[in-house]
C-alpha cells in the first residue's frame, strides 16, 4: 500500500491563473520544463527562479511562514503544472510535506488505518492546503513587488524578503 507521501508526490498542484504574470516575470522556464543548464546560464536569463515549480515552492514557503493562505478553487482558478515527484531538491519537497501535515487537520494516529481511497483523499487535501498557502504567498510577493519593483532582481532579494516575514 502506498503512503500518503507516495500519493502526495504523484499529484500535480495548480498555480493561480491570476498570478501568471508574476510567475512569468520571476521564472525562466515554462510550467512543464525541468531545470536545464548551469546556474550561470539560469542567472543570465535575468530571472530568480529557473522553473514555475520553484516559484510555487517559494510562494508556498512564504504563505506557510506568514501563516497566510487564500482559498483557491483549483477547478476554476488554477492551471496544472509539473507533478511534485519531479520537483527538486527532494529535501525541500519533504520539508513542505511535513509542514503541511502539521498544519492540516489530519489525525496522525489514523494514518495507518486509511484505505487506498482515504489515503488518496488525504493527499489531495494536502495539495489543496499547499495551493492555498502558495496563493497567499503569491499575494505577498505581488504586494511586495508593488512597493519594491526591483526586489527580485537582486540575487539575494528572495532570501531577504523571506527573512523579513
Amino acid at each position: 500500500m502506498q503512503t500518503i507521501f507516495d500519493r502526495f508526490e504523484k499529484k500535480d498542484p495548480r498555480y493561480p491563473i491570476r498570478f501568471i504574470g508574476l510567475i512569468d516575470r520571476l521564472a525562466r522556464k515554462r510550467a512543464f520544463d525541468t531545470s536545464l543548464g548551469t546556474e550561470e546560464e539560469k542567472y543570465s536569463q535575468g530571472k530568480i527562479f529557473a522553473n514555475y515549480y520553484e516559484c510555487f515552492i517559494y510562494a508556498t514557503i512564504l504563505g506557510i511562514r506568514k501563516e497566510y493562505r487564500i482559498p483557491f478553487s483549483r477547478a476554476t482558478e488554477g492551471a496544472k503544472f509539473l507533478t511534485i515527484e519531479s520537483w527538486r531538491p527532494r529535501e525541500l519537497v519533504e520539508y513542505i510535506f511535513m509542514s503541511l501535515l502539521v498544519l492540516s487537520d489530519i489525525n496522525f494516529a489514523d494514518l495507518e488505518e486509511l484505505d487506498e481511497k482515504e489515503t488518496d483523499d488525504k493527499a489531495l487535501d494536502l495539495i489543496r492546503l499547499m495551493e492555498e498557502y502558495a496563493n497567499g504567498g503569491f499575494d505577498l510577493m505581488q504586494s511586495k513587488l508593488a512597493d519594491e519593483p526591483q526586489l527580485f532582481e537582486d540575487p539575494y532579494g528572495a532570501v531577504s524578503f523571506l527573512n523579513t516575514l
